[in-house]
């Protein structure tokens, strides 16, 4: 029985739900129509005509489909869900904070729960407590409790309502750190959009939501959302899959309840009209075989050579038309199998890159932050080797001089802390113990304890004395105005580590004959390869445990997982 539509609080989309069993009915009936209609006005409206999609793979299909057909795409702007909610967030300010602001934000607040009695047994018993330990654990680790806020919180439920009462203060905690630097979850921002949707004015003139399953329930907000801000909405979902079919219908009875029943995509006519069996084996013909081989290598490198030459074997058949090389994952085989196929001059489509590494990914960088982190002989003498330049550092001294005078006082001291070794070469004038001592006082160390922006001011301070000025205009970059909004004093090690994860330069790199989009060769992971028709297909690496994907493990016990679900379900 058709559901009523939602309620929007101004004249309602028009939204109309469909369910494809397969590509190719879907693409006959619904994809390629609705692209013809919409190709012809697109370019006359004021309002952009959108298509939300899951992966630009996925995108690329159909445009290839598209222009092999002809099609005008001239005002067609098709987006992934970032580009869709920054669409969205032109009418009301989003303020997202990045992945490493956020785990910073609640490393802080696990800190703050630390704090301890000065009285020693007092202090003893506190370092035993549940609460404490838990905090120490956050502060360590902060990704598997904000993994499980970001569960909970696109479900629509608060933490509160787990039973965790270890963890309460510190969600509390980060909550309000949130709000005091103006940020907003993702899921809550998301719902902010739904909200906004339903009060404002439509816009889009069109769009069309396709590629979209079970899999993409934290996306349910903002896709609902983009629907209800068009006057027109056109939402193609996927048939439930048997291997997650409870999921995938619960998908589908969700839109079907906010925007009606889902209507069933027919098949063209003279097409296949049963998944099982052709027209030609249920008039008692014999059924025909699919080739399928089987390929071992001894390593990656001959696992990637026999991907290559397959690819060739299938691109010479005459009936080749995508050949889809599907792995697993990132890893050295995509890599290897790009470049083989780049030796033999085919064009594809790499979907997964390999990374180049920045200057962040140097041995330099990563040599500083560990002497920050630890201010030792051992980690000065490894930051200072991977310096291209020894006399940024100590100019009027040898690498040689400088390590053995160092190493002869800490024979005498006993203690390689940096800056009481300063101060005891400090007490010899006119020797080289002098000239180390005015070495170590040129290295700027951060501070044990300060605020943000002090952390800042010494980390540009120390960057800029070793003339890493595009260091620090990346680290700048990645910052603002939130920063002094945090009016709390924290550790260096919460400081050094958001250090390491915000400084990031990799980039996507491909080979030239790889770049290709529309190449009938692509190599893509199995997000990306799903919901598109492939005449060929290649599954490469896909050795025992490289799929599914292992279990991350969740942050709360399975039973105390189970007696949540249990209460949700009452």
């Amino acid at each position: 029985m058709p559901k009523k539509p939602v309620e929007t609080g101004r004249p309602s989309a028009k939204v109309s739900l469909h369910i494809g069993a397969s590509f190719r009915a879907a693409w006959e009936t619904i994809l390629l129509p609705w692209f013809q209609a919409a190709g012809q006005i697109s370019w006359q409206q004021r309002q952009p005509t959108v298509v939300a999609m899951p992966f630009r793979s996925q995108a690329y299909a159909i445009k290839r489909l598209l222009l092999d057909r002809g099609v005008s795409l001239l005002g067609i702007r098709f987006v992934s869900p970032a580009e869709l909610r920054e669409l969205l967030a032109a009418r009301s300010e989003m303020h997202l904070a990045l992945r490493e602001h956020l785990r910073l934000l609640l490393s802080i607040a696990a800190e703050e729960c630390m704090k301890l009695p000065v009285d020693p047994p007092l202090r003893e018993k506190r370092m035993l407590e549940a609460d404490f330990l838990a905090a120490k654990s956050v502060a360590r680790a902060p990704d598997h409790l904000l993994r499980t806020i970001d569960q909970l919180g696109a479900a629509g439920w608060d933490f509160s309502a787990v039973e965790l009462p270890a963890l309460r203060e510190i969600t509390t905690r980060f909550h309000r750190r949130l709000a005091d630097c103006g940020f907003e979850l993702i899921h809550a921002a998301d719902r902010r959009a739904l909200d906004q949707a339903v009060a404002s004015p439509p816009l889009f003139t069109n769009i069309l939501v396709t590629g979209f399953n079970g899999a993409h329930w934290p996306l349910w907000p903002l896709l609902q959302a983009a629907v209800l801000s068009a006057k027109n909405a056109t939402v193609l979902l996927d048939d439930p899959s048997d291997a997650a079919r409870d999921i995938d219908e619960t998908w589908v009875g969700t839109w079907e309840e906010g925007f009606g029943e889902a209507k069933q995509v027919s098949l063209p006519p003279n097409q296949i009209t049963d998944s099982l069996f052709s027209e030609e084996e249920m008039r008692g013909a014999s059924p025909v075989a699919i080739g399928r081989s089987f390929l071992v290598g001894a390593d990656t490198r001959e696992q990637a050579e026999a991907v290559a030459q397959q690819c060739l074997h299938f691109l010479a058949d005459p009936t080749c038309d995508r050949v889809g090389i599907v792995f697993s994952g990132p890893g050295a085989l995509p890599r290897l199998v790009a470049s083989a196929l780049a030796r033999l001059d085919i064009s594809h489509y790499d979907g997964l890159a390999h990374f180049l590494p920045g200057i962040f990914e140097a041995a330099d960088w990563r040599a500083w932050l560990r002497l920050q982190e630890s201010p030792r002989i051992n980690s000065l003498l490894h930051f200072v080797n991977t310096l291209s330049d020894h006399a940024e550092i100590f100019p009027d001294v040898s690498l040689n001089a400088f390590e053995r005078t160092l190493r002869s006082a800490y024979a005498e001291v006993l203690i390689d802390d940096l800056d009481i070794l300063r101060r005891f070469c400090e007490q010899e004038s006119g020797g080289t113990k002098e000239k180390v001592a005015a070495a170590l006082n040129s290295i700027s160390f951060l501070p044990a304890r300060a605020r943000f922006p002090e952390f800042l001011r010494a980390t540009k301070a120390a960057l800029n004395r070793l003339g890493w000025r595009s260091h620090w205009m990346e680290i700048s970059r990645r910052t603002g105005d939130w920063v002094h909004k945090l009016d709390i004093e924290f550790s260096r090690a919460l400081c050094l580590r958001w250090l390491g994860e915000i400084a990031f330069t990799f980039t996507a790199a491909r080979e030239t004959i790889g770049d290709h989009p529309y190449a009938r060769v692509q190599l893509l992971s199995v997000p990306q390869a799903h919901s598109q028709q492939w005449s060929h297909l290649i599954f490469a690496g896909w050795n025992e445990g490289s799929w599914p994907p292992r279990e991350t493990g969740e942050f709360a016990r399975q039973d105390e997982i189970d007696a949540f679900n249990r209460s949700i379900q009452k």
